[in-house]
């Protein structure tokens, strides 16, 4: 699948400005959570955080050069990271009933990457499947649902239409209709606020941005949970 796009002029922001949106949604989104008992409009914000990850996931899959790398390492901050968001969340140290959102990117990464691979291609579809049953026997955040939400823009990113108008808004449209399906069928209605999220989706420029932040976005993840499990607890 031909993922190559050229930076286009309905870029405005770039990715460690998109990242840093979809950190402070997380962080409304949690806040609501866990110090405001599932407060309706913190995590009705929080809903547009996961797909932007979900798009930068799959923006950083096609500017990777090494995808092997990529996907140990987010395993590696899934494993950081259950300890923290079982605490923060939870209230235990430890909890199988639900894993945090890294090993959900973690296997959404692969699924696109048996895609990519020659060798796998032929099995991609057969392997998506499964990893849909792991996610949701594992209870991984988003379970199948953000699977498919990651798939969703590997096939559909509106970044590939570049300048072409209406390519775009099709995009958007049969993005808009598959996002409505899955957070209908598999999340709920308040899942769709995550549509909002196709507003700066939209204004990505396909930069990556002048500071080198990536391990900053990743310790944001458990270093905020641990802020908040603090939080609540004093």
């Amino acid at each position: 699948m031909d993922l190559n796009v050229s930076n286009d002029k309905y870029g405005i922001i770039n990715g460690n400005q998109l990242k840093i949106l979809a950190c402070l949604l997380m962080l409304c989104d949690h806040i609501g959570l866990i110090l405001f008992n599932d407060n309706l409009i913190a995590r009705s914000i929080g809903r547009m955080a996961f797909p932007i990850f979900a798009f930068l996931l799959v923006e950083g899959m096609r500017h990777t050069s090494d995808m092997k790398r990529y996907m140990l390492r987010l395993l590696v901050f899934a494993v950081i990271s259950e300890i923290p968001y079982d605490l923060a969340v939870f209230g235990n140290v430890f909890y199988l009933g639900h894993q945090n959102i890294f090993f959900t990117l973690t296997l959404g990464l692969f699924v696109i990457y048996c895609f990519e691979d020659a060798l796998l291609h032929k099995w991609a579809y057969g392997i998506m499947a499964a990893a849909l049953v792991v996610a949701f026997v594992c209870c991984f955040d988003y379970q199948m649902a953000g699977i498919l939400i990651i798939f969703s823009f590997y096939v559909l990113s509106p970044h590939r239409a570049g300048c072409n108008l209406q390519e775009r808004v099709k995009i958007n449209v049969e993005l808009s209709v598959v996002t409505v399906l899955i957070d209908v069928l598999f999340i709920g209605t308040r899942q769709l606020f995550s549509l909002f999220a196709l507003l700066p989706i939209n204004l990505y420029n396909g930069e990556r941005g002048k500071l080198k932040l990536k391990y900053v976005f990743y310790l944001f993840y458990p270093l905020h949970l641990m802020v908040l499990w603090w939080v609540k607890n004093i």
